[in-house]
């Protein structure tokens, strides 16, 4: 897994993050695609024997989010357009990585669902955030902080465990309704155990 996730890390690294769907080889000779909304996918051989047709009519699944290790600059705006269906932000920090999904807007709030993963060695119980959300004309609306994941101290099954990926507290921006925001956000905090 961690051989497919810098494998990722280092084709997103180099390829412009907007492009199209691309193929890449990995060592063990099986093909990925990374698709443009940060998900990604096996390629399936084209000469498939019986059993593995069945087995994958069987077993679909869609394809897994995976977080890429990229730090976005301080200074970058991510566009959120109401009614896209595409990925908004990812953000990294001492191994845990978010991914801010496309957004809705609900009763009075702007809402992007958050998607967080810990690829570090601790446990994490808690990642806070600080945002600014900017009209399209960049005029700030709001600026807050809030927690994106939290667990309960004393659960150790509550825990983001080391590898594992989790959906994480969405955002609920109270704000009047716009086409289009633009969002800065960083990792204020992680809280962790060994």
């Amino acid at each position: 897994m961690k051989k497919l996730m810098l494998g990722v890390i280092s084709v997103l690294l180099c390829c412009n993050a907007f492009a199209a769907d691309t193929v890449i080889q990995l060592k063990d000779g099986r093909s990925v695609v990374l698709h443009d909304d940060f998900t990604w996918s096996y390629v399936q051989p084209q000469a498939q024997s019986q059993q593995s047709r069945v087995k994958e009519q069987s077993t679909k699944t869609k394809p897994q989010q995976a977080i890429p290790v990229v730090s976005l600059p301080q200074q970058r705006f991510a566009q959120v357009q109401l009614g896209s269906d595409k990925n908004i932000l990812q953000l990294e920090q001492s191994g845990v990585g978010l991914l801010f999904h496309a957004a809705r807007y609900e009763q009075g709030a702007l809402v992007i669902p958050v998607s967080v993963t810990n690829s570090g060695k601790s446990s994490v119980i808690k990642v806070d955030i600080t945002y600014t959300l900017f009209d399209s004309q960049r005029q700030q609306i709001v600026k807050d902080e809030t927690s994106v994941w939290t667990s309960v101290k004393r659960l150790p099954e509550t825990y983001l465990r080391s590898g594992k990926q989790a959906k994480g507290i969405a955002l609920k921006i109270p704000v009047g309704k716009l086409s289009s925001y633009e969002l800065k956000a960083e990792i204020s905090d992680i809280s962790t155990r060994n």
